[in-house]
C-alpha cells in the first residue's frame, strides 16, 4: 500500500459534506484525541502503565498493539483526508519530510 493510493481510497470514501478544510482538521484532532484517550484510559484502569525510567514511555508489554495500530491507522487515515482537501499529496509530503530529514543528519 502506498500513500498514494491510500489517500485516494480515503478521499474516494468521503461524503460531499466532509470534503473540507474544517471537517478534515476536526476529525483529525478527534482521531488523535481518541488514541491519547484510549492510553488514558488503560492507565487509569490499570491495564497499561508508564514507565518509572522513562516516564514518557508506556509498556509495550501491556499495550494492546492491534489496537495501537488501528489508532495510528484513523490518524494517518485522518491526515490523508485533510491533505486531499487542502489539494496535498502524501507521497509529496513524505518525499519532503525525508529530504529534509537527510539535510539534518
Amino acid at each position: 500500500m502506498t500513500l498514494e493510493r491510500l489517500q485516494k481510497m480515503v478521499e474516494e470514501g468521503m461524503s460531499p459534506q466532509t470534503k473540507n478544510f474544517a471537517c478534515q482538521a476536526f476529525n483529525l484532532v478527534s482521531a488523535v484525541g481518541d488514541l491519547f484517550g484510549w492510553i488514558a484510559g488503560g492507565i487509569a484502569e490499570g491495564s497499561m502503565e508508564m514507565s518509572v525510567k522513562h516516564p514518557n514511555v508506556l509498556s509495550r508489554s501491556i499495550l494492546d498493539e492491534g489496537q495501537l495500530k488501528r489508532q495510528a491507522g484513523d490518524i494517518l487515515a485522518a491526515l490523508s483526508a485533510l491533505a486531499s482537501v487542502i489539494g496535498w499529496n502524501l507521497e509529496e509530503i513524505a518525499t519532503y519530510v525525508a529530504e529534509r530529514k537527510a539535510k539534518e543528519e
